[in-house]
């Protein structure tokens, strides 16, 4: 990146960070309920 980029951040710059982050968040939620329910013994049939 340059040094320009660096130190002038556009509110698109700041606001795609935001959004990257929360993104993020979310994946992780989806894949540790993903992983809990992996582990989860399967129901017993009825």
């Amino acid at each position: 990146m340059s040094r320009d980029r660096i130190e002038h951040s556009s509110p698109f710059d700041i606001r795609e960070r935001r959004i990257e982050k929360k993104v993020g968040a979310v994946v992780a939620d989806v894949l540790g309920e993903a992983l809990l329910a992996a582990q989860r013994p399967p129901p017993s049939p009825a």
